[in-house]
């Protein structure tokens, strides 16, 4: 049952050749979120359900986020690796806002999504002070020690700063 996409969702226990450009949630197709990446059993989850992540992901965080008017690209989604990141199982998206700042994004997305998620962390580079939303989600309701932060430079691991437990706007203005 082909949607207007063209691609193939992967087969569980196989390395997928194309991914799925039909929609798989409201507003999002596998394609969207796995962009370049190939996606393949890691640490112990099946390529199967790295998709049902994904998806859930979708559904849950993403598509709410859409309906409620906010714009964004997503800058990193499934991502290829070996690291303990959410991204690498299907659990975590990188929003980067459309026409909004990241600090005003992350506050309205908090607001719509934020006690769902399992990390919601604001992040920002030094140079230019460029923006994004890093949100997690675990189907099962499992939460992150760190569930809310403010990162500038990747925190503590890229000898940036932290901010816990709160969203700290790093352009000057709240």
């Amino acid at each position: 049952e082909p949607g207007e996409g063209t691609g193939t969702t992967p087969t569980p226990g196989k390395t997928p050749t194309t991914v799925s450009k039909d929609k798989f949630s409201k507003h999002f197709t596998l394609a969207q979120l796995v962009g370049s990446a190939t996606i393949t059993p890691k640490r112990g989850y099946t390529v199967q359900q790295q998709i049902d992540n994904l998806r859930a992901l979708a559904q849950v965080i993403l598509d709410p986020l859409v309906d409620a008017g906010l714009k964004f690209n997503i800058n990193d989604g499934y991502r290829n690796g070996t690291t303990g990141s959410d991204h690498v199982i299907g659990c975590a998206v990188d929003c980067g806002p459309v026409g909004i700042s990241a600090y005003d994004f992350a506050k309205k997305a908090y607001e719509l999504v934020g006690a769902t998620s399992k990390q919601f962390l604001l992040e920002y580079t030094t140079k230019g002070k460029v923006g994004w939303v890093h949100i997690a989600y675990n189907p099962s309701g499992a939460k992150s020690g760190l569930r809310m932060a403010t990162f500038e430079n990747h925190g503590n691991a890229g000898g940036g700063k932290q901010w816990n437990n709160q969203f700290k706007n790093l352009r000057g203005t709240a």
